[in-house]
């Protein structure tokens, strides 16, 4: 089976090595998860392999995405990738939605500056997608009008609407009730089976 995304040997360093390399593959179809405890360095290593280290911090070793091999080391390129191959769920969904931004127009953006559909056909399929989140009332709400459990899914219907294959989920479920909370397990557990990896 081919492996959609292949990290291999990847750490982070600031003065010193604070992340310990690491390993791993992703295959279609195939759900994967990090076990650590809190501040074992798992956010940072999603964030290597995202290519979007803050400043001050470095990552080392390589990732192969999509036939793709790309040096960390070197800070190759990861950005023509991002939303159209690879993205992320964040464990904040308010630290990846505009304040300023309707939920409908968040996921639009998507459709329009990374797969290129017109503005109403844009607009039309990020209502479609809200719609089939059980989000068909809240596409005109400020993502401070959401719910935890609902910005959550706005936030993955953003970061879906690019049409990657691959999403990166760091603790998407963080915060949320028992009932939110199985909601997003089941939106990438869906994911997964129509072919994906998260």
């Amino acid at each position: 089976m081919t492996a959609l995304l292949v990290a291999d040997g990847v750490c982070v360093f600031a003065k010193e090595r604070i992340v310990e390399p690491a390993s791993l593959s992703l295959h279609a179809g195939r759900p994967f998860t990090i076990l650590g405890e809190t501040g074992s360095g798992k956010s940072l290593l999603a964030q290597a392999i995202m290519g979007t280290l803050p400043a001050g911090l470095r990552a080392e070793g390589s990732v192969t995405i999509a036939g793709q091999r790309l040096s960390l080391t070197a800070g190759q390129g990861h950005r023509p990738l991002w939303g159209r191959v690879i993205s992320v769920l964040p464990q904040e969904p308010w630290l990846a939605l505009d304040p300023t931004m309707r939920a409908r127009e968040q996921v639009a953006e998507g459709y329009g500056f990374v797969r290129g559909v017109s503005q109403a056909d844009a607009t039309r399929q990020a209502q479609d997608d809200l719609a089939n989140l059980g989000l068909a009332e809240a596409g005109g709400k400020l993502p401070s009008q959401l719910s935890g459990g609902m910005a959550q899914r706005v936030a993955f219907a953003a970061a879906r609407a690019g049409g990657a294959r691959i999403v990166i989920a760091d603790e998407p479920t963080k915060g949320l009730d028992v009932a939110r909370r199985d909601d997003v397990i089941a939106l990438l557990m869906r994911e997964v089976a129509e072919g994906a990896a998260c």
